[in-house]
């Protein structure tokens, strides 16, 4: 097999499993956090950086999902499918917006850790990782939309923007895509931070002011995801009611 399909195979591989292979990095943290005492003031400068990141992070994504057409982007967890090539509003600027997004994240949450290192092993890590699955979706791509793709990927780089050349969006921003699909993110990032806390606070105990701010933090979201997601239950339950009552 040649390396080029080998990397496609293994995109494969981590692209079905991607909702849950980053936890595999939570020992990797506990053994960053279990280092030294940093000073009060450390510590909320290094929340206030990674707490800034992981909301740019939170834009990003809500700036492709609030824009993307119908069939040209999904949570789709088991293949790559795609039914439109998305060239516009983000992904005229790079090809992989949703994963600059995902790393400025993670990145925020290593930055609230206030530890170098970690901060180094998770970037490589999350290169190596994404860089497979972005092979193997845009060979997907590529098989699906021919020279449209390979247009497209000519002059848009991957994830760093090389120009500010903007190419508006063909509709509107759509609110309501944007709650129905990411507020389970905002969500997971909410708990990030709030687990990195706890593991400080565990490992070196004077940081629990720190962990029992973010714990707090952590049941008010806890609260609006379970509202949230009974009113989507909710509301999927009378829109099916609706239909059958058409039919």
């Amino acid at each position: 097999m040649q390396l080029r399909d080998q990397l496609e195979s293994d995109g494969d591989w981590l692209f079905t499993r991607r909702s849950f292979l980053p936890l595999l990095l939570v020992p990797i943290l506990m053994a960053a956090l279990n280092g030294p005492v940093h000073a009060p003031g450390t510590m909320v400068l290094s929340d206030l950086a990674g707490y800034t990141l992981a909301v740019l992070g939170l834009l990003t994504r809500c700036c492709v999902v609030g824009f993307i057409p119908p069939g040209s982007s999904g949570r789709n967890m088991r293949h790559q499918k795609a039914s439109a090539l998305n060239t516009r509003g983000l992904y005229s600027l790079v090809r992989h917006p949703l994963y600059v997004g995902n790393f400025l994240v993670v990145i925020g949450w290593c930055m609230s850790s206030a530890n170098g290192g970690l901060i180094l092993v998770v970037t490589l890590v999350y290169i190596l990782y994404y860089e497979r699955i972005a092979l193997r979706e845009e060979a997907f791509l590529h098989g699906r939309f021919g020279g449209d793709f390979l247009r497209w990927a000519e002059c848009t780089p991957a994830c760093l923007p090389n120009s500010l050349r903007w190419a508006r969006p063909d509709r509107g921003f759509d609110w309501a895509m944007v709650v129905r699909r990411e507020y389970q993110t905002v969500c997971l990032v909410v708990a990030g931070f709030v687990l990195v806390h706890l593991l400080r606070a565990a490992l070196v105990p004077m940081e629990a002011a720190s962990a029992a701010r973010w714990v707090s933090i952590g049941m008010f979201d806890l609260v609006a995801f379970c509202a949230a997601w009974l009113t989507f239950r909710r509301l999927r339950l009378h829109r099916s009611q609706h239909q059958s009552a058409i039919d």
